[in-house]
């Protein structure tokens, strides 16, 4: 049997339009307790997951500072949207969290997508080394947000 033209393309968009993290991802938490799960969401500060529990499936919000470090940068990093503000906002999770190196490659994956990405610290190696100016580091949009402009 052959699916009509507007099916199989109306098909091929929605697998298109599926997240890109729809696979399973392991979280760990700070405890050490942890396994796979299915990563609906990844925003900045947490990941929304999903897990099978007693015959039923269990969606919830994990926020970053109860899970590990190490575990959430790998996920995030895997999950995220590819934008430079994103890039900057891990690289200042990375700098809060003394993982300075993976810092200073955030950073350089935030300069290649938007090489004014970071308007208040221009040196993303020396930013990595002082955790306090990386938490003060602002993008463009978000500098025009404070001050009411869209």
């Amino acid at each position: 049997m052959r699916f009509p033209f507007a099916l199989t393309v109306g098909l091929m968009v929605a697998s298109l339009a599926a997240p890109a993290f729809a696979e399973k991802h392991e979280v760990m938490l700070k405890s050490g307790r942890g396994g796979m799960v299915d990563v609906v969401k990844s925003e900045p500060d947490s990941l929304t997951v999903k897990f099978p529990k007693a015959g039923t499936v269990v969606t919830i919000k994990v926020r970053a500072k109860e899970l590990d470090p190490h575990n959430f940068y790998d996920v995030r990093r895997r999950t995220m949207e590819a934008t430079a503000e994103n890039h900057v906002r891990l690289a200042v999770f990375c700098a809060e969290n003394g993982m300075m190196k993976r810092g200073e490659v955030q950073m350089e994956a935030a300069k290649a997508i938007d090489p004014d990405v970071v308007t208040e610290n221009q040196d993303a190696p020396e930013m990595m080394d002082k955790p306090a100016a990386a938490k003060n580091a602002t993008t463009k949009r978000e500098q025009k947000a404070r001050r009411g402009i869209t």
